[in-house]
């Protein structure tokens, strides 16, 4: 009504006019404070509010991710002990096997020296009987020379008497290679059965059967020692895929948590992006209506700007929130 008669005035009261305007604008100026709840803006509160959600977003992803790298953390130990565990396991194994290798080793080296003291004793018996050969050897060449000096002694005495010793040298020469082949003869078959000894004793079903026990006995052992390895390496390949398939799982679940995150992340932005939207176009709607009404009447300024003011600020309990949040001076 206002408005409408100092548009009707002549120009010549433009001091009037001012004065009213002046007034208007005390109407418009006075009891704002008092109509609003809090001094916090309704732009101020949704960039908080936005940046709450946010926080929120980011704090649940990093406790997946702090999870996820716990529960890998976990596989890791768990998978190190047990491969410390069957390391343990073969170290034990080797030295099993180095024990009954060493074992077999002192065995055959026991045997080897068990033989190779029959053979020097047989060798040494040999060696004794050559000798009491060669003695009796000796001794029968001592009489034989002894006999001839017998011989030539008494071949001057006669014919007869030199028959008679004569038919007795030969008669012992007879007597004597007689002994002289026995003794040969004995000789001959007592080295004969030294070498047969001995080769008994070495022969190559002998040190073959030896040589083949060796074997056997490594061929076991070598083939328990693959047979062990073997399993460890399938278990520890089949640990290692159970581990991977796990590790893949959990990666895939974190990516799909991350795009559910993001998927959140967008449509909480886009919605806090459609209520500024709005709230900005309600602003402007406001704005419009409050200059519509200005226009048709001074007396409703005061009320509608009243409203308006009041709600571009938040009310109180959401300002208290802002206010306690530690992130209240990070919005202007």
């Amino acid at each position: 009504h206002i408005l409408g008669q100092s548009a009707r005035r002549p120009v010549s009261t433009m001091a009037t006019d001012e004065q009213e305007v002046a007034e208007l604008k005390g109407m418009l100026s006075t009891g704002s404070a008092s109509v609003r709840e809090s001094p916090i803006t309704y732009s101020k509160f949704m960039k908080w509010s936005v940046g709450e959600d946010r926080r929120a977003v980011g704090a649940s992803v990093r406790a997946e991710l702090d999870a996820w790298k716990q529960q890998r953390q976990e596989q890791l130990e768990v998978h190190k002990k047990y491969g410390e565990s069957l390391k343990g396991a073969m170290k034990k194994q080797m030295e099993q096997n180095a024990t009954v290798i060493g074992g077999l080793k002192e065995a055959n080296l026991a045997q080897g020296k068990a033989v190779k003291a029959e053979v020097a004793a047989l060798k040494q018996a040999k060696s004794m009987a050559k000798a009491q050969h060669e003695f009796h050897g000796r001794q029968l060449a001592k009489l034989d020379q002894e006999q001839r000096d017998r011989i030539k002694q008494v071949r001057g005495e006669g014919s007869v008497t030199l028959n008679a010793l004569t038919a007795k040298v030969k008669a012992d020469e007879l007597e004597l290679e007689t002994k002289i082949a026995e003794k040969k003869k004995e000789i001959a078959l007592a080295n004969r059965a030294e070498v047969l000894e001995v080769k008994k004793l070495t022969s190559d079903a002998v040190t073959d059967a030896s040589k083949k026990l060796f074997y056997e006995q490594r061929k076991t052992l070598a083939e328990n020692t693959r047979q062990a390895e073997a399993a460890w390496i399938s278990e520890r390949d089949q640990k290692k895929a159970e581990f991977v398939a796990k590790a893949k799982a959990t990666k895939a679940e974190l990516e799909a948590g991350r795009q559910r995150t993001k998927a959140n992340r967008e449509a909480i932005v886009k919605q806090r992006q459609d209520a500024a939207t709005k709230g900005r176009k309600e602003q402007a709607e406001i704005k419009d209506t409050l200059e519509k009404l200005a226009e048709v009447s001074a007396s409703g300024v005061k009320g509608t700007h009243d409203k308006m003011y009041k709600q571009k600020y938040v009310a109180a309990p959401d300002a208290d929130k802002l206010t306690a949040s530690p992130y209240a001076n990070t919005v202007a």
